[in-house]
């Protein structure tokens, strides 16, 4: 192995960090053509560069090829990376996914995302919101889902609101006020600790291909989820408890909507694992976490029914 090899193994002590609250910690890796777009990227999901990187981490590599490339071109790239070593990029196994393309090795920890050519600014922002898959899915595997739903803390305490879109997320969002703080109004990462859940933000993505502002979202900030509410546009605000079953259909639903964009290039097999994985997730959740319908007017005060519940 050359000297350059050698050298690019190595991390600096202090770069971009997401670490979650299930332990899990990626560090994001950059080369000269993709520094750039890996930076936004992380400033976008609220991350700040200077962060420690501790002992146990998977890196999140970031590459670009031709538009075109084979799979086989990709793994010469990686190769040419020198994070493996002379011959690892060969047992690199690709997902294509739309806009992106992803890289796993069967016997190791981290990831190879292909960010591909340059094209405009919306598909780069659709490779940012692609991007997260390993994330999500690695959250999953430990307990975790996403969800399609904003995210407001209370008291240190989270509280889910998820709904489809037009399902009245935002407007939940919008109507937050002190000691209610918004943290996200339409995608958050639930994730599973001895036992516990905790809920992280993530950006409204749909808000960057109308214009180039980056509102505010720290997703590596975490809090422990009270409860889940589905909203229900109704003419009178009111709360309804759901059972485990109600409520484990419905987080599934809501897991799958968060998925969504990251599903259209799988095949049908690896769509109904993805289902019934997320269904046993769900089932889980719903043991633990409180779960309920949300009945929302266009005038009311709903946060007068949850307080009616939690306080």
């Amino acid at each position: 192995m050359s000297n350059h090899r050698q050298k690019s193994l190595e991390l600096p002590s202090e770069t971009f960090c997401l670490s979650l609250a299930d332990g899990e910690t990626w560090v994001f890796c950059a080369n000269d053509e993709t520094l750039e777009w890996t930076n936004r990227f992380c400033k976008i999901i609220g991350l700040t560069n200077g962060a420690k990187v501790p002992h146990n981490y998977r890196r999140f590599i970031v590459i670009r090829t031709k538009r075109d490339s084979a799979d086989s071109e990709s793994s010469m790239l990686i190769e040419d990376t020198g994070f493996f070593g002379a011959s690892a990029g060969l047992a690199w196994e690709p997902i294509r996914m739309g806009p992106v393309r992803f890289f796993y090795h069967p016997n190791g920890r981290d990831v190879i995302c292909d960010i591909k050519d340059t094209m405009n600014w919306d598909i780069e922002i659709m490779r940012m919101q692609q991007s997260l898959y390993p994330i999500f899915r690695t959250a999953q595997v430990k307990g975790g889902l996403p969800f399609h739903a904003s995210l407001i803390e209370k008291n240190g305490g989270g509280f889910l609101f998820a709904a489809s879109g037009g399902g009245g997320k935002s407007t939940c969002a919008s109507r937050a006020k002190p000691p209610w703080r918004t943290l996200c109004d339409d995608s958050a990462l639930i994730v599973k600790q001895n036992g516990s859940y905790f809920a992280h933000p993530f950006p409204t993505w749909s808000t960057f291909f109308k214009k180039n502002e980056e509102p505010e979202c720290n997703s590596q900030y975490s809090v422990p989820v009270k409860a889940v509410f589905f909203l229900q546009k109704a003419s009178h605000d009111g709360i309804i408890p759901l059972g485990a079953s109600a409520a484990a259909a419905k987080s599934a639903e809501s897991a799958w909507q968060a998925y969504y964009n990251h599903t259209l290039c799988l095949s049908n097999a690896d769509k109904r694992k993805l289902r019934l994985e997320i269904f046993q997730n769900a089932l889980e959740m719903a043991k633990t976490i409180p779960m309920f319908i949300l009945r929302i007017s266009i005038s009311g005060c709903f946060w007068g029914e949850i307080d009616k519940v939690f306080e």
